[in-house]
């Protein structure tokens, strides 16, 4: 199979926070907390949280999905085994002729802060040489294409302005994101084992990202 020249890969990560729960030791009472019963209640009441913040951090969390879309065709996500995603996600893109010299648009949500980060991360962590090859390390990189930074423009400094995913896209006329489920829903999910409910929502952000950056990045398209 020849080499792409050219390739517009839309992803989206869902995160858990993943095997190592916190301790109550990892939990910290605000500071103008004196009482010791006070104190243990609100590091009680905040454990399982603790946990499931976990998947914001690349270093405690894990990956339990990654959805892609090759240049807006259908989404297909991959679950299972952290290290194993990532194989199939590497391998994703081998079987599809991308190549080292393949230009490589990265199209996503939050993506320059959020799921490029932690996909190279992993790519070092699971000696994934070739996908780290094509991941761009440089925030400002043409090839990243970050629907959320991109909607905000000249404003995109001011927190203000960053809009979230399905928000845009219901400005735009599209569908918007799946209803009843967001991300903050991912990591119990993951623990009551609700996977597929997990993969879906991960697609359906792909597709309405793809079609949010069709209208803020037509020319790649």
């Amino acid at each position: 199979m020849a080499a792409h020249s050219l390739l517009n890969l839309t992803i989206d990560i869902e995160t858990w926070g993943g095997p190592n729960k916190p301790t109550i030791d990892d939990v910290s009472a605000p500071a103008n907390y004196k009482d010791p019963e006070k104190i243990q209640a609100y590091k009680d009441e905040k454990l399982n949280s603790a946990w499931g913040d976990q998947g914001l951090s690349s270093i405690k969390g894990e990956i339990c999905c990654i959805g892609y879309q090759l240049n807006g065709g259908n989404p297909v996500s991959i679950t299972g085994e952290e290290q194993e995603i990532i194989r199939a996600f590497a391998n994703v893109l081998k079987d599809n002729a991308v190549s080292g010299i393949t230009q490589v648009y990265w199209i996503g949500h939050n993506i320059a802060k959020f799921d490029l980060p932690w996909i190279l991360h992993r790519s070092w962590k699971y000696w994934q040489p070739f996908l780290t090859s094509l991941i761009p390390t440089n925030p400002y990189s043409e090839h990243i294409v970050d629907t959320m930074v991109l909607f905000a423009g000249p404003g995109n400094r001011d927190p203000r302005n960053m809009c979230k995913l399905g928000d845009i896209a219901k400005f735009f006329g599209f569908e918007g994101k799946s209803e009843g489920f967001d991300g903050s829903m991912v990591h119990d999910a993951f623990i009551r084992g609700e996977i597929k409910k997990i993969a879906k929502y991960c697609e359906n952000d792909c597709e309405q990202t793809t079609l949010v950056s069709k209208v803020l990045k037509p020319e790649i398209w």
